[in-house]
């Protein structure tokens, strides 16, 4: 059989029926323009950027192809890891471990195993997942906080944390509720009754891109007008953002820096990204923090980095999240250490 390409692609193959196999580069620009191929097949998919995977998906949205993604494991993010742990059926998964390969004898594996670190051994030949030590969030962390949370009365406080994006960027709202609750335990000490505060992420939404600032405000009101909050929220606003105007009474404004410690100057409140992900961080850390089992938060939040910039599309959900947490955890404080009293309600202050 003669080899020849396509005459369009330079890694191309056209057979005699007609069919072509076409490879692609890891550039996602670069692979825009087919449509309805019978096959996507990615390999060493963990190593692929999710933006060449979004990009490549909806090619087949007319025709239903196949679609193998194959793959070494890596670390534990990324759309291959978030479709590996996907609890959906859409999937047949197939794990192929080097102990189920006939070719690979145990004293090899053996000897592989006492010569390379415990974490990458099994990554490489036990298909084994691993925390990414370059990701601010870990894995353990963020599994805790997808844990049920006890049955709760509504919450003493609300905090709306709102992301407007721009042209290129979703606007987010994150809802989070602080909730007291009676631990059952009696302080031997002062005999005040143990209260225990809790945050739950009751409402995480990306807007759609191009939503008018006006429709972002009427959003918000309307979360506001819900019954459980009516009267107990206060909404932190990325003062940097477009659109400020559209959204009037009861804020808290803060102003994204680049650098410099946190400060308060003209009614705005001066933080840095930094601050606000690694005030986020700590919630996480102290079990303080609860979020739904949310496939775009989670692929989000897995994707910052400790360098505090992020590896997927987008992280408008996480910075949402981090603007309501972070009056949350001020006031969450001001109670662990000053109120010991059941009924002790948080009147943050605002600018």
């Amino acid at each position: 059989m003669p080899k020849r390409g396509d005459g369009h692609n330079r890694i191309s193959l056209e057979l005699p029926n007609g069919s072509r196999i076409v490879g692609l580069p890891h550039t996602e620009s670069n692979i825009r323009g087919f449509s309805a191929p019978s096959l996507i097949l990615i390999d060493e998919a963990a190593a692929v950027h999710d933006s060449i995977y979004h990009a490549l998906v909806p090619m087949q949205a007319t025709n239903d192809g196949a679609l193998w993604l194959l793959s070494t494991p890596r670390e534990k993010r990324g759309f291959f890891y978030n479709e590996w742990i996907a609890p959906d059926t859409d999937w047949h998964k197939i794990r192929a471990t080097a102990l189920d390969c006939p070719r690979i004898s145990q004293a090899w594996l053996n000897r592989r195993a006492r010569r390379l670190p415990k974490a990458a051994f099994e990554q490489e030949f036990l298909c084994v997942f691993r925390s990414s030590q370059l990701s601010l969030f870990q894995d353990e962390d963020l599994q805790a906080a997808l844990a049920p949370t006890p049955t709760l009365d509504r919450p003493v406080r609300v905090y709306l944390g709102l992301d407007l994006g721009q042209r290129h960027d979703h606007s987010a709202l994150a809802v989070l509720y602080l909730h007291q609750y009676f631990t059952g335990h009696i302080d031997p000490g002062t005999r005040a009754r143990e209260v225990r505060h809790i945050l739950q992420l009751k409402t995480i939404k990306q807007i759609p891109l191009e939503t008018p600032y006006q429709d972002v405000a009427q959003i918000v009101r309307h979360q506001l007008q819900h019954y459980e909050i009516e009267g107990k929220a206060t909404v932190i606003i990325d003062a940097g953002g477009p659109g400020l105007r559209f959204i009037r009474a009861g804020l808290i404004k803060l102003n994204i820096t680049g650098s410099g410690a946190p400060r308060y100057s003209s009614g705005i409140y001066q933080v840095t990204r930094a601050q606000l992900l690694t005030n986020l961080k700590l919630l996480l850390e102290n079990r303080t923090l609860h979020i739904p089992d949310d496939d775009l938060l989670l692929t989000e939040l897995r994707g910052i980095q400790s360098s505090f910039q992020s590896e997927a599309d987008h992280d408008d959900l996480v910075m949402a999240l981090a603007l309501a947490a972070c009056l949350s955890a001020e006031a969450l404080a001001k109670v662990e250490e000053a109120a010991k009293n059941w009924q002790a309600v948080l009147t943050p202050k605002a600018a």
